[in-house]
């Protein structure tokens, strides 16, 4: 939660950052706000960057998404706005 911000807030405090987009759910925001308090930046909040519910892929690496379902992972490519992941989402949910 939020003490993992501020971990991560220390982690980058030698980093040049001048920009931040962060989705707009409130757990988002605070945490956005913790890191770029630092850099003297406002987040940029965007709705489209919220989660999505990945379904039977949930703690998987793209990787090895891409090795079980080949072609799952290829209808997702062709159209990632409307394929819905099996037992999870699409981007319009």
């Amino acid at each position: 939660g939020v003490e993992q911000y501020h971990q991560l807030k220390d982690r980058l405090a030698d980093s040049h950052i001048s920009a931040c987009y962060s989705s707009d759910l409130t757990r988002c925001r605070i945490g956005a706000g913790i890191i770029c308090q630092q850099f003297g930046i406002a987040p940029t909040f965007r709705s489209e960057l919220r989660e999505v519910n990945i379904g039977g892929w949930e703690s998987l690496t793209w990787q090895e998404i891409q090795s079980r379902w080949p072609e799952e992972w290829q209808a997702r490519l062709n159209d990632l706005v409307n394929y819905r992941v099996p037992q999870g989402e699409n981007l319009l949910d």
